[in-house]
């Protein structure tokens, strides 16, 4: 729900960034009318690049609304701001070309005007690329986030079990220290193929302790919980020598 009301509020910020743009260009043909008499090959060139940048700088916030939460950044720039500055830049290098249209050639202008351009679309790709890669490594991480705290929650929910089925105290003990060893680990894994093995264990081993608590199994349960202590502790370890 709040992630519709998010794109439509997106939406009605890229009308208005739109209509924005539309007047600029108006305000843009105005001068042009009224104060450019005549024209030359590299000013023209000037010009149509300086649409193509109104068109390009204006249309991007539409692109942007079907990723609202990416954070793609580009020399450390959202996709729009790069846009915005291209567009500025633009501008004042079609100005440039149409007030020394009379000495610079048409070939020269081309040139100029299409390494800027290529800088924006290269930009652009590289932008949108990591917009992709930004959003699939969030969604990793959440999923990451998502399954710790239900292993979490599992093993509270087997120490609250195991002191409703009257476990010794030494027992309840284990359980609530291994509890916070969970809750304060390192929720975000990695693909370590060795790093892997470990957390399949540690799953296996997390059912084995359920099933003792629920069978009222006190020696193997502890025996169970010092076994898991020591395999979080193994896998801190080899996440901080990874990380």
């Amino acid at each position: 729900m709040n992630n519709n009301k998010d794109i439509d509020a997106q939406r009605k910020l890229n009308i208005a960034i739109c209509a924005i743009g539309g007047i600029i260009f108006l305000v843009y043909a105005a001068v042009l009318i009224t104060f450019v008499r005549e024209l030359h090959p590299a000013g023209v060139i000037g010009i149509i690049f300086t649409v193509i940048a109104f068109i390009l700088a204006f249309a991007t916030p539409a692109f942007a609304v079907k990723r609202p939460n990416a954070e793609a950044l580009f020399f450390g720039l959202p996709l729009i701001a790069f846009a915005s500055r291209y567009f500025i830049v633009q501008v004042v290098v079609g100005a440039i070309l149409l007030a020394a249209q009379r000495v610079l050639g048409a070939g020269i202008a081309f040139c100029i005007e299409l390494i800027i351009l290529a800088v924006f679309l290269i930009a652009m790709i590289v932008g949108y690329f990591t917009q992709s890669a930004s959003l699939g490594q969030r969604e990793e991480r959440r999923q990451q986030q998502v399954t710790w705290t239900f292993r979490v929650t599992d093993v509270d929910g087997t120490m609250r079990l195991a002191q409703s089925k009257g476990a010794p105290q030494e027992v309840v003990s284990q359980l609530q220290h291994l509890v916070e060893t969970v809750r304060y680990s390192d929720a975000f894994s990695h693909q370590n193929p060795m790093i892997m093995q470990m957390e399949r264990q540690i799953s296996d081993e997390t059912a084995q302790l359920r099933q003792c608590v629920a069978a009222g199994d006190w020696m193997t349960t502890a025996a169970l919980c010092r076994d898991l202590e020591l395999r979080y502790t193994d896998r801190a370890n080899q996440l901080l020598a990874i990380k």
